[in-house]
């Protein structure tokens, strides 16, 4: 890359000067010694792909050194995941949390965050494994009739099971979503008289 270092000229009174000045984000702050006009050199903007362990800095656009924990302004490199089930840190660059996936910009607690949590775990109840599936339903049957909109997905599910524990919890979840007209329409059609009898007894 070729580099030309010009006088800066304080665009004022015209008078020539090297002086060094304030580090911004992107350029450097000068205060002309003759006039005391302060001015800003803005410096073209270059794209980077970080090596492997660099991070950008947030705070002034560094690029810092592989596993560095804070840039040379002072503002840290890393950022605790927001999400309470978490709390691991990571890159303070990344608005994904690399451990948990949760989105750095959404508040678990928020209309947004719940919306987001129900529909994680709705994406779980396709998994392959059982437990993460039983996980998801879970985590639907502890939020409640806010998840309502799992009803129909885990009404379907149901059907197409064979696994007896997984079906009981299927009718537990709808249930605790208030899904009483699923639990119906489910039990009428269903011929296994030990899961018909456990339903009856925890309902």
């Amino acid at each position: 890359m070729n580099v030309q270092i010009l006088a800066v000229k304080c665009p004022s009174c015209g008078n020539t000067s090297n002086l060094g000045g304030k580090e911004l984000q992107y350029g450097y702050q000068f205060t002309c010694p003759h006039c005391q006009t302060t001015s800003v050199l803005i410096i073209d903007k270059q794209l980077y792909t970080p090596k492997l362990g660099e991070h950008v800095c947030i705070t002034c656009g560094r690029i810092a050194v592989p596993n560095a924990r804070f840039c040379q302004c002072g503002a840290s490199l890393v950022r605790r995941c927001n999400h309470p089930d978490c709390l691991k840190e990571f890159p303070v660059d990344h608005n994904i949390c690399d451990f948990c996936g949760w989105p750095q910009d959404i508040s678990p607690t928020s209309d947004k965050g719940l919306d987001f949590i129900v529909q994680k775990a709705i994406n779980s109840l396709y998994d392959l494994n059982i437990s993460v599936r039983k996980t998801a339903l879970s985590e639907i049957s502890r939020i409640g009739p806010k998840a309502s909109v799992a009803i129909p997905v885990i009404a379907n599910l149901y059907r197409k099971s064979n696994d007896f524990e997984e079906k009981y919890l299927f009718i537990m979840t709808l249930d605790d979503l208030g899904g009483l007209a699923e639990i119906i329409e489910i039990l009428s059609s269903e011929s296994d008289e030990d899961l018909l009898e456990l339903v009856r007894n925890s309902l």
